[in-house]
């Protein structure tokens, strides 16, 4: 159907968009938190359609929008499974079940017209009257019991502000600085007082680092290890924020980004890297592994005993073995051990 095509040719169109919120959450489940929660505040997504309701603009029928989101989830999972880990393919839940397939239907017809925007949760009696006055379509539900719906969420200036700053992934917050880091990169981020790139000098060598405004040195340091200069960037952000992305030159984990600074614990960082992340070599030897591990779940041959296989196939019936012309017997050869039959069968059958 056309909405169908219309989703995925959408696939990837935002990368860029997500990977910068992602860059910005500790974990998986903090920015699905944050998803979710954009979700509740700001569109119709748990809005109930009820029975009396029916032709409404807003909302989805009951259960219909928990089932559009595991219809998801299984969706890609198996998308994901089918290009990593396709030995586990087999025990995933299929994609849509025939009640989701059906619930899935009804969401698209709900989606005719798109997700409504909901106006942000009123603001409390403590605000100011502009703010107080200000209409919002969730402002006449009801406090939660025993006090104030919002009594335990942070502040919306606190989230905001949080938000500017990347994120401390593999890093960590000193007293000067945040930073993070992937195998590849480290990136830090210094808060200075309002000012223009015009005003700063940043001086970056293989193992120094300083940075001055208006002439004055704010900050200086000697790196944890050695940096790639051609390939250090830094950017001003805001007018106040400046953010150093450093290519290390040892593929690494870094304790610290300056001598001296507190460190973390590598042995905890995240290290988990995408496979097209390596070069082709360890690629190659990934797949193989992934390979040899399906073959094993199914009860067939490893590649490296297919490979065998066929190079004794392959010399049974060369230029001057005796066993040329005779049909192909690996019972005949001399082996520490015989091979299983499906070795050869798996074989013949290329």
């Amino acid at each position: 159907s056309r909405s169908r095509l219309s989703l995925a040719m959408s696939d990837g169109m935002f990368d860029e968009i997500f990977l910068g919120l992602a860059q910005r959450h500790a974990s998986i489940e903090e920015l699905l938190h944050t998803i979710f929660s954009f979700f509740e505040r700001r569109t119709d997504l748990y809005h109930v359609i009820g029975k009396e309701d029916r032709g409404a603009k807003m909302g989805f029928p009951e259960g219909v929008a928990e089932k559009m989101v595991l219809a998801n989830f299984r969706k890609f999972q198996r998308k994901y499974l089918a290009r990593a880990q396709p030995d586990l393919l087999a025990r995933c839940a299929p994609a849509e079940t025939p009640a989701e397939e059906a619930a899935l239907a009804r969401g698209r017809e709900a989606m005719a017209h798109p997700p409504r925007q909901i106006s942000p949760p009123a603001a409390s009696a403590g605000s100011s009257a502009d703010a107080g006055s200000q209409p919002s379509e969730s402002s006449n539900q009801a406090p939660a019991p025993g006090g104030s719906s919002s009594s335990t969420a942070p502040p919306v200036s606190e989230t905001v502000e949080k938000a500017k700053h990347i994120s401390t992934w593999n890093g960590a917050v000193t007293d000067k600085y945040r930073w993070q880091q992937s195998l590849e990169e480290v990136t830090a981020e210094f808060v200075l007082p309002k000012c223009k790139v015009k005003d700063l000098s940043v001086k970056i060598t293989n193992d120094q680092f300083v940075v001055k405004l208006k002439n004055e040195e704010r900050f200086s340091g000697k790196f944890h290890d050695r940096v790639i200069v051609d390939d250090c960037v830094w950017t001003l952000e805001d007018s106040e924020r400046l953010v150093v992305t450093l290519a290390k030159h040892r593929h690494t984990w870094w304790a610290s980004v300056f001598e001296g600074d507190p460190e973390i614990d590598c042995t905890k960082v995240e290290s988990t890297r995408k496979v097209h992340e390596y070069d082709d070599e360890t690629q190659g030897a990934i797949r193989k592994i992934m390979f040899d591990q399906s073959q094993k779940a199914q009860g067939l041959p490893s590649s490296d005993q297919i490979r065998t296989a066929e190079l004794m196939r392959n010399a049974w019936d060369a230029e001057g073995s005796p066993f040329r012309g005779q049909p192909f017997d690996p019972g005949m050869l001399n082996l520490t051990s015989a091979p299983p039959d499906s070795m050869f069968n798996a074989s013949g059958s290329k």
